[in-house]
């Protein structure tokens, strides 16, 4: 009951705090409130994903994560709440929201109020209808391989919706997978290190460090195949969005999440961490950190102040 009271009012004075930048118009605010968002929403977006992947694969994983994964997903109610405030406030954050904004084909049908908003609205009931159905006792692979199938198109277009359209000129077909792989990377990370507070056996924690291991070298695989058809291409409207990322002190953020997101954990779970309980709990906290950092990273740059 204190935890439930804990994260109400948390996510009321979040509320109150993001509707208030938005009414003010402070797009530095309700950036800073979007990236904490978008980092936050993953635990319960990445743990739907997890738990479906549970439901049709099986797995002892699923006894340790299990009940974080359950708990996790029935944040996403709170989460939708929490959107409100950038919904409210779409014309501080996205240039195409603003009057006298004219996309190219598509785009400009794509990316328009009412559009925006109705997806937002289908994306976050689509994930909540899922996770009613899949916390009900017993199994449900039927429910699991067909949220699933809904999940990979909701989930790569919200990334693209909620993030790439700050800068509606950027395009990268990777992105959405990208997102992907940031929400369950960022929910694993976390929940494993909730987890890890127990005493767990030994095997337990080898599978735990093998799904951590699997999650940053699919993370690490899509940022880098990203970057990398983009700098081949070189199209000014795509390369202005790592330009923007690699100035001042935001030029210090790329090499850090190469280094402590990929290498060094890499590293870790591949050898001490996997026997080491402490060194696995550090090694989750750092991943969740440097999650948490990489959404600030992808959304106050391109904020156009």
């Amino acid at each position: 009951m204190t935890l439930r009271m804990a994260i109400a009012g948390g996510g009321l004075a979040a509320f109150l705090l993001g509707m208030a930048a938005a009414l003010a118009g402070s797009a530095f605010w309700l950036g800073l409130y979007l990236a904490l968002l978008v980092g936050l929403t993953a635990v319960p977006l990445g743990a739907l994903a997890l738990l479906m992947i549970h439901q049709l694969a099986g797995g002892e994983w699923g006894r340790n994560l299990g009940p974080l994964l359950r708990g996790a997903t029935r944040l996403l109610p709170l989460a939708a709440l929490l959107f409100v405030p950038v919904l409210v406030g779409l014309e501080v954050l996205y240039p195409w929201a603003r009057p006298g904004w004219e996309g190219p084909g598509g785009k400009g049908v794509w990316l328009q109020d009412w559009f925006f908003i109705a997806r937002s609205v289908v994306y976050f009931a689509s994930w909540i209808l899922t996770a009613w159905l899949l916390l009900r006792p017993g199994r449900h692979p039927v429910v699991a391989g067909l949220g699933m199938a809904a999940y990979t198109i909701t989930a790569s277009l919200a990334g693209v919706d909620w993030l790439m359209t700050l800068e509606p000129e950027f395009n990268s077909s990777v992105f959405g997978l990208l997102f992907m792989s940031q929400l369950v990377l960022g929910a694993l990370a976390l929940l494993v290190a909730v987890a890890l507070r127990s005493p767990m056996a030994l095997p337990a924690r080898k599978t735990l460090a093998s799904l951590l291991l699997a999650a940053v070298l699919l993370w690490g695989y899509l940022a880098f195949m990203q970057y990398l058809v983009i700098w081949s291409v070189d199209l000014p409207h795509e390369v202005s969005w790592y330009l923007q990322r690699s100035e001042g002190v935001w030029a210090l953020i790329p090499w850090g999440l190469v280094l402590l997101q990929f290498l060094l954990p890499l590293i870790l779970l591949l050898s001490w961490a996997r026997s080491s309980r402490r060194i696995l709990a550090g090694v989750a906290v750092l991943l969740f950190a440097m999650h948490m950092l990489e959404a600030g990273w992808m959304v106050l740059p391109g904020l156009r102040l």
